[in-house]
């Protein structure tokens, strides 16, 4: 079926639109009656591919329709998605973004892997708990202080009782990742990192909601100023070099940490 009558999906594509893919006709006529005429983003749906114009923020969706888009659209989604209280947010992948987030993990576990502190990194996996309504795709999470609760496990369900991500990272391209911090509060992680090219902040969760703080809940050792140094360093001596150089300032400053027994 079509709607709108756009020679092709790739034509009206540019950086601040999202495209999903495998979309029921059912699920975008859900989309088009519950977000309502006032509605800002613009959609355009042909053959199950359903491109969302900017803003990528739409209003008064429901619960139902949410899980019906995670299913329909699948794990190899590209676009990640954020819901809250009605709130569904879509944000597509970018280079900066996408090499930024990338870059940041290595340095994680090469501070780790230094260190010998044990970590899982779940990436993009949906967090969601049923009690509330509410679920995203955070850009990166990791398990450290809880690795040993969920190391032998497949899959990870916040509603089944397993603990949140330890730690959550956010990398702000195109637009400011603050206010999904309720979202993250809702879910109870402890931390969460936003880099927007030029800072990285950490935010720790205090009373059910985050508070900007100079020194990582995670990793405490580890300061802001030097993970900025090395991720602007990459865009000049490329990522092989600058990791390698990352890992000597480790062994330089922690030489003789010994194994954590996380």
């Amino acid at each position: 079926m079509l709607a709108s009558t756009p020679e092709s999906l790739t034509d009206l594509l540019d950086s601040t639109s999202a495209v999903l893919h495998n979309v029921s006709w059912e699920t975008f006529e859900k989309l088009i009656a519950e977000t309502g005429e006032d509605r800002k983003a613009r959609f355009f749906y042909l053959d199950g591919n359903l491109e969302i114009t900017a803003p990528r923020i739409l209003h008064h969706v429901s619960w139902e329709t949410f899980e019906q888009l995670i299913a329909e659209t699948g794990e190899d989604r590209k676009a990640r998605f954020f819901y809250l209280d009605g709130e569904l947010e879509i944000m597509p992948p970018l280079a900066f973004h996408e090499g930024s987030k990338c870059f940041l993990s290595a340095l994680i576990r090469t501070f780790c892997d230094e260190l010998g502190i044990n970590i899982r990194e779940l990436g993009s996996t949906l967090l969601k708990t049923g009690d509330i309504d509410t679920g995203c795709e955070p850009d990166s999470c990791y398990y450290i202080q809880h690795e040993p609760m969920i190391r032998s496990k497949v899959n990870v369900d916040l509603r089944a009782g397993d603990p949140p991500p330890d730690l959550v990272v956010e990398v702000d391209a195109t637009s400011s990742s603050l206010p999904r911090l309720p979202i993250y509060a809702s879910l109870g992680i402890p931390e969460v990192w936003r880099y927007d090219g030029k800072s990285l902040e950490y935010y720790h969760l205090e009373q059910e909601t985050y508070v900007s703080r100079l020194v990582s809940l995670t990793f405490p050792q580890l300061p802001a100023s030097v993970l900025v140094e090395f991720l602007q360093k990459r865009l000049v001596s490329g990522e092989t070099r600058t990791l390698k150089q990352f890992r000597a300032w480790v062994q330089a400053n922690y030489p003789s940490s010994p194994e954590s027994a996380l």
